[in-house]
């Protein structure tokens, strides 16, 4: 099984899915993670709040953590746009990589980058049997994230959250609190389905795997 995980920034796949990345990767399964950004940015006076050669490192160690190949597009931050070229993209990626699963962006998610993420690679992902869409962040929004998929991760939460801890480079700044959040949110819907922990999908399509 093969299994391509997609993302604006290096570490939403970590957030969105990485406890499932761990498990099918303990399994057996190909991961392949695909970054769109470099992921650098600066604060709103020019001053670097997060440099692009940092945040790859930090996306490389959590790839070999994961045993999966990192795969970066490096555009910059905060200016994706989707449209027919930004989805021709990821067709060369799955021309490649030929995934029988691809997890993405929630399309409602409103950071921009996210946004035109989702709508490009399920675009070019038209043809693969299962499409998964996961949310990275906890902003509120009008529109509701359908969670209707599943994934126990009770055995791997640990793993998952000193996975996401490779990220020093914007966990540091905020004191951490990001890990006590995924925590309580993966416990959560974990209490939905009746396990430890879980983390939640919402399924465009899906066949067995």
């Amino acid at each position: 099984m093969k299994i391509l995980a997609i993302g604006a920034h290096y570490d939403d796949v970590e957030i969105g899915c990485g406890g499932m990345l761990l498990k099918r990767a303990a399994q057996g399964d190909q991961i392949f993670i695909l970054s769109i950004t470099d992921s650098g940015y600066n604060t709103p006076n020019n001053g670097v709040s997060r440099s692009a050669d940092v945040a790859y490192q930090e996306a490389q160690k959590a790839a070999d953590i994961i045993g999966a190949e990192l795969i970066c597009l490096n555009k910059p931050t905060l200016h994706l746009i989707h449209n027919e070229e930004f989805a021709y993209e990821f067709d060369d990626v799955i021309q490649r990589t030929q995934p029988d699963v691809v997890l993405t962006h929630w399309g409602g998610d409103f950071h921009s980058d996210h946004a035109a993420v989702s709508l490009s690679s399920v675009r070019a992902a038209r043809h693969i049997g299962t499409i998964l869409m996961y949310r990275s962040n906890w902003y509120s929004t009008e529109t509701t994230f359908n969670g209707n998929y599943f994934v126990d991760i009770s055995n791997y939460l640990e793993q998952k959250l000193e996975l996401i801890k490779v990220y020093r480079s914007v966990l540091e700044p905020v004191d951490y609190s990001w890990i006590d959040f995924i925590r309580k949110q993966n416990e959560y819907e974990g209490l939905r389905i009746g396990v430890r922990a879980a983390e939640c999908f919402s399924c465009i399509k899906a066949v067995e795997w």
